[in-house]
């Protein structure tokens, strides 16, 4: 078996020394090395070697079918750590190979991979998930192992291809057993759809692209599909597709595990809001469906900002469910910068974060104050990630919502660069250069250059070891607020990383749940 472990012997007692910006990780705290070496373990007799050594950012290996070679995705040169882009390598394992074969061969340069790699049946051709250039959504490539010449098998569709990581659905894409084809998730209008990729340049067919449902955790044998499934009433049951009929069949029943009541019957509504130029922007609405009337509204922002809402509902934001018991509405927005509406529509924030997408947060929340469902006077804004940069962006530009909630925010853009885990990488591709270059574009995306402004009650919640969207972020608007005698509040979760909403300790992520609603209810009154 092939496996991967880090080069060298870590971390040593003394100092930590560095030329480089990847010393330390979200998740990981200071890992000082980032290489790692590939080993292959004959099981039978133990015997192992190193077949690939100090490999920057080395992704799992993939075996071919004859067991000749590894593929794996590793950072391709010296400075991949201000770009953290990766691509597609392939190394010789058998004895016989030649000392040439023996070194790893990058395979088509041209594309970013994003691991895993996985081989197409005869072995000819490897199949990854990556892009050409960074403004387009991730596609799924077949690489010739021989020329390395690249060939996108989903580029026409415009949509991005989910792997699955914290925070995000999808999963890596399967070659079907007849080899005729890959299975994959896609995101479209924020859901993670099942499409299957015929490897002969047939078109994609859609196998289950329905609204309000989402894909996650794809495999399948014998012309039967098997995957997560959730949809706006079910967290997720377990499924399989029949690939011929395209027959779906729950294999699950966990609802019947909650101890707890029912869900709340929820109008999962589906809506298109006009923004300040007249775009359409998609989201949805969420409300008890026995209530009527004008009340309580949270605007609540995803992260990324190249994520999206789904429409389903989900055990990271259980403080939604909450809230629509108590009579609250939910306002779930997709705007300008997220995924699932192709590459113009999710470029369209970079470079101008916070002053592309407010307009379009704004003005779907007037919508629903117009239409006599959102009450103007208790109006409230929360958000995680470039969720929570988002919330504190609102409020330092307006003054309409009585409370805020942000989460693993970053409020001084120019910075956090050093201090984050991605930061020059974000610089570079997300917010249209270096600060030093661009000091009054940061300065016009920073919420900290008008946090002089704010005047709405704010909660703060944050991972002590939040590497992605440091910790100090969200002292320094903590800080500012309090000294402002701005209401606020300061959480800190020890030890937690930037996506412990996620995955982290459930201790953790009940406590957050609970704290948005206490908050939200006692600023937001009755």
């Amino acid at each position: 078996m092939a496996f991967t472990a880090p080069s060298g012997t870590g971390l040593q007692d003394g100092p930590i020394v560095s030329e480089r910006v990847d010393y330390h990780a979200d998740g990981g705290g200071i890992i000082g090395e980032t290489s790692s070496d590939i080993h292959v373990l004959e099981v039978a007799t133990g015997w192992c070697r190193a077949v690939a050594e100090n490999i920057r950012f080395c992704g799992d290996p993939a075996w071919s079918p004859d067991s000749r070679w590894l593929a794996f995705t590793a950072g391709p040169d010296h400075d991949s750590d201000l770009t953290l882009w990766t691509d597609t390598h392939v190394v010789a394992v058998s004895l016989d190979a030649t000392a040439t074969e023996r070194i790893p061969r990058r395979i088509a340069p041209d594309v970013l991979a994003r691991g895993p790699v996985s081989w197409t049946p005869d072995g000819a051709s490897m199949l990854v998930t990556g892009k050409r250039d960074t403004s387009v959504p991730d596609e799924l490539f077949r690489l010739d192992v021989v020329t390395g010449a690249a060939r996108s098998l989903t580029g026409l569709l415009n949509r991005n291809l989910l792997r699955a990581a914290p925070g995000y659905p999808g999963g890596t894409p399967q070659v079907t057993s007849d080899g005729g084809g890959v299975l994959c998730c896609v995101r479209d209008r924020g859901a993670s759809h099942l499409y299957y990729v015929p490897l002969d340049g047939a078109p994609l067919v859609a196998l289950l692209a329905d609204t309000g449902t989402s894909v996650s955790g794809v495999t399948e044998a014998a012309g039967r599909v098997a995957f997560l499934l959730r949809s706006s009433t079910s967290y997720g049951e377990i499924a399989t597709l029949d690939r011929s009929t395209k027959t779906v069949t729950l294999r699950s029943d966990y609802s019947r595990l909650r101890s707890g009541p029912d869900l709340v019957p929820v109008v999962g509504e589906e809506r298109e809001f006009l923004s300040s130029d007249g775009s359409a922007v998609h989201g949805w609405l969420l409300r008890d469906s026995g209530k009527q009337g004008p009340r309580a509204l949270l605007l609540d922002i995803h992260g990324g900002p190249h994520s999206a809402w789904e429409g389903c509902v989900d055990d990271t934001h259980l403080y939604q469910q909450e809230l629509i018991a108590r009579g609250w509405a939910i306002l779930l927005v997709n705007p300008r910068g997220s995924d699932g509406y192709g590459s113009t529509f999710a470029a369209a924030a970079r470079g101008a974060w916070g002053t592309a997408d407010a307009p379009d947060l704004l003005c779907a929340v007037d919508q629903l104050v117009d239409e006599g469902i959102a009450d103007p006077h208790r109006l409230a804004v929360a958000g995680y990630s470039y969720g929570g940069y988002m919330a504190s962006f609102l409020t330092a530009f307006d003054h309409r919502f009585a409370a805020a909630v942000t989460g693993g925010m970053v409020c001084d853009l120019g910075s956090v660069v050093g201090p984050s885990d991605a930061g020059l990488p974000t610089a570079r591709e997300q917010l249209g250069g270096m600060p030093w270059d661009l000091p009054e574009k940061y300065e016009r995306m920073s919420p900290w250059a008008r946090v002089g402004d704010v005047t709405t009650p704010t909660l703060v919640l944050h991972g002590g070891a939040d590497l992605r969207c440091p910790l100090p972020q969200a002292q320094q608007w903590h800080a500012a607020l309090r000294a402002r005698g701005v209401p606020t509040r300061l959480v800190i979760y020890p030890g937690a990383s930037h996506t412990f909403v996620v995955d982290g300790r459930p201790s953790y992520r009940i406590d957050y749940s609970h704290r948005v609603v206490n908050w939200l209810t006692e600023w937001v009154r009755p």
